[in-house]
Parts: C-alpha cells; structure tokens; sequence
C-alpha cells in the first residue's frame, strides 16, 4: 500500500515534499494524468489565455439578515413550512431564479455569479463567520470568542491575499471599514499583514481617517525626530527576549509612518473629491459609503481609471453592515438598489 505522508509537513503547506518524492509517487500511476506532454500541453493553453484583469476585491460582508435560500438559492419544491415566506423569480440569465425581494438584481444577474458550492455545518455566528473567512474550523466555541480580531491561529482572506500580491500603492493592501472584523485577522502570519483599520464611518459629513494625519500640536520637525528615537530604541531591542513583539510593533510603525507621509494616501480617502452625483449613486449610507471609499477611482468618469486604481493599491477591501440589529425587519427593509 503507498502512502503519501512525504516528509514532515503540517498539511497546510507542500514543505517537505522533495523533487525525488514526488517522481517516486508520479511513477506509481497517481500522477499519471499529468504526464510530461500533458503538462506542455497545460502550460500552451495556459499561455493562450489572456490574464486575470481584476486587481481588487469589495467584500460585503452580512453577519445577519436575510438567509441565502430567501435570496439566492430559494427551494420552492420544499415542505411549505420550510421554504419560508418568499418565492422564486426569473432573470435574465435562463434557468437563473432568484428571490422576488430582488427584482433589479434579476435584472443584472449575467453581471454576477452566484456560488453554490461553499458550504459548512456550523450555524453559530461568530464560528460561521470563522469558517467564511478563514476557511478552517474554529478554535472555540460560538459566542466565547472575546477579542478582534478572533482569528488568532488562521489567517483571514484578506491577510492571505495582502501576503501573496502586497502592496500595490500607497494604500495599504487590506482595508476594513467602518470596523474591525471579528474574524479579519492575520492568525500565524503575523501583525504584518493585519488590515488597516478605518474606524470612522464615512457616511459622515466630517469624516477623515485619523490616521494619516499628525497628532495635534505635532509639527513636522517634531515628528521627525520622534521618528529616529524609535529607530533607535528598536536597535537597542534587537537581540533581547522581547524581539518577536519589538519586530511586530516595528511593522505596525512602518505601516504608519508610510500612511502619514504618503500624500497620495491621503488624495485617495478624500471624500470630499467625489462626485456628489456618483456618492449618491453609492447611496448615502453606510454601507454605500463604505464601498465608494475603498474603490478610490475605480467607478469615477472624470479619472484614467488604470492610473488611480493603482495609485490607491487596495488588493482587499471589506466592510460589514450592522444587519444584526435588522435581523427581524428584513420584509421592511427593502433596498431600493436590490
């Protein structure tokens, strides 16, 4: 019997697995679909094909509300008492139903895509929102997590893809707004790949993100030489017991340091540059805020688009609506958008 345990890996990463042991386990037939000429043939197709266009990503996330077989996937040929309230209607995509709570998204669905295959058998908040964003099982029980972020073992999707593309711009990769989210976290990445937390809601009318800019009665000059103390009290750390956590708060410094002297930064969360026109085509919300915030460029006519996208960076971007405290009035509260 062949066993596949190569090396000493943990099963999160391929570490271990030497050149000699996967040819070992190639000439055993598993690996017998990927041949060489099959692989050059992969490798051509792979060529032909034009590259992924998308740069960056908006996570709406909703911790509460209305259920996805309200929405998405209605089971109409269920028991009565089971399908609930709503009925299916059709799209403009044939063989598409979607909820009738709906009826613009019908309207517009060959622009999105619905995915059917995720799925998890945990139906506690806080656990269901650590599966959704990490991907792996919680470390707790719903309800007894306490900090945020609470992903302390597994990284989030935004730290992973913060980790694999990196900085784009001036912006930091990942964003949350207008709060941390509870599972959100880097977990064994590190604080290096925290997001960048924009605490302020900028659907108000004097919204600023605190962070880039200096404390009050903070000049220039002053803040420069702040800057080399901290340099230097970070030499004289290295080599001690307390380096690990010198190291980590050094990356929360640096991420700093780049927001406060980065002009480019501070042009990108500018609200006041928008477009009164397209704010209110975001919605005068929160939530509609929140997305026109973190997509500096990415929707205004009067930019090159490709130029502001990258000037801002943003590889992920995620905010979630206080739906919780909705969970009992959905029927009433209809988007006009949706």
């Amino acid at each position: 019997m062949l066993s596949l345990s190569l090396g000493q890996t943990d099963g999160r990463f391929c570490d271990g697995v030497s050149r000699r042991q996967m040819l070992r386990l190639g000439g055993t037939g598993a690996l017998a679909g990927l041949s060489l000429p099959g692989l050059l043939e992969l490798e051509a197709k792979a060529a032909s094909q034009r590259g992924a266009q998308a740069k960056s990503v908006i996570m709406i996330f909703l911790e509460g509300g209305p259920s996805h077989i309200d929405m998405w996937d209605l089971k109409p040929e269920a028991p009565k008492e089971v399908r609930g309230s709503f009925h299916p209607i059709a799209t403009n995509v044939p063989g598409i139903q979607i909820g009738n709570i709906l009826p613009k998204c019908a309207k517009i669905t060959d622009k999105f895509t619905i995915l059917r295959s995720h799925s998890h058998r945990d139906n506690g908040h806080q656990t269901g929102r650590h599966w959704c964003l990490t991907g792996h099982p919680p470390t707790f029980n719903d309800g007894q997590a306490t900090a945020t972020p609470f992903n302390s073992e597994y990284p989030s999707i935004g730290s992973m893809i913060s980790r694999e593309l990196g900085h784009g711009g001036a912006v930091p990769p990942y964003i949350c707004v207008p709060e941390p989210m509870g599972p959100g976290g880097p977990g064994f990445f590190g604080a290096k790949y925290s997001p960048f937390v924009i605490e302020t809601d900028p659907v108000q009318p004097d919204f600023q993100v605190r962070d880039l800019n200096l404390a009050a009665g903070t000049s220039r000059r002053r803040f420069d030489l702040r800057r080399r103390l901290l340099s230097g009290v970070e030499q004289l750390a290295e080599g001690r017991s307390g380096r690990g956590r010198a190291a980590s708060m050094s990356t929360y410094y640096e991420k700093a340091l780049e927001l406060i002297t980065s002009p480019a930064a501070r042009k990108a969360f500018d609200m006041n540059s928008e477009n009164p026109k397209l704010r209110e085509q975001y919605g005068l919300t929160s939530l509609g805020q929140c997305c026109l915030l973190r997509a500096p460029g990415w929707s205004r006519p009067d930019v090159d688009l490709s130029a502001s996208a990258t000037e801002a960076g943003t590889r992920m971007s995620t905010t979630s609506p206080a739906t919780r405290r909705h969970w009992f009035r959905m029927p009433m509260r209809r988007c006009r958008h949706c």
